[in-house]
């Protein structure tokens, strides 16, 4: 019956075959992947990425993790401040564990409004090897959106693009 303008029934409706209105597939950056249009897709507004539905909802419990975890966070912190200032090997992984653990768990703001660990977080950017430190922090950020998010959020995008770039000169 379809073209019977005697029952209603519109002639030459495009709808549905114009591609108006259908999903498109998408770029999602937390799975480094392109996805096709029958995945659901979140829009980040703080960095104004796009991910999928499934990574979110990680990025989500990640977050609810962390705030719950905050004073298991801050004792890791406290039990790493010592091994900031040795130089080394052992010096750099403490430094990166240090800057992750402190973003992972979104104490940074805590920490340098004059909390008990700010001359150690001030430490991990400043032994000579800031740039190993930054790139291993996003390198680790490619793994973990989470920690990508509380980073943008943290420093705000144009100094986490400055640390990308700095990660992709090292």
């Amino acid at each position: 019956m379809a073209g019977n303008r005697k029952y209603g029934f519109m002639r030459g409706n495009a709808s549905g075959r114009n591609g108006s209105g259908v999903a498109k597939p998408f770029y999602c950056f937390a799975c480094d992947k392109n996805h096709s249009a029958s995945v659901e897709k979140v829009g980040i507004s703080e960095t104004g990425e796009v991910i999928c539905n499934k990574q979110y909802l990680k990025m989500m419990a990640a977050k609810f993790e962390a705030q719950k975890n905050q004073i298991v966070g801050y004792g890791k912190l406290l039990s790493k401040r010592h091994d900031v200032m040795m130089l080394g090997v052992d010096g750099l992984n403490a430094r990166v564990e240090f800057v992750k653990c402190a973003f992972e768990y979104d104490l940074v703001k805590e920490i340098t409004s004059g909390g008990d660990c700010q001359r150690q977080f001030s430490s991990c950017f400043e032994m000579n090897d800031a740039e190993l430190v930054i790139a291993e922090v996003i390198k680790a950020s490619g793994k973990k959106y989470w920690l990508r998010y509380s980073l943008i959020k943290n420093l705000g995008m144009t100094l986490f693009k400055s640390w990308e770039d700095t990660a992709t000169a090292c």
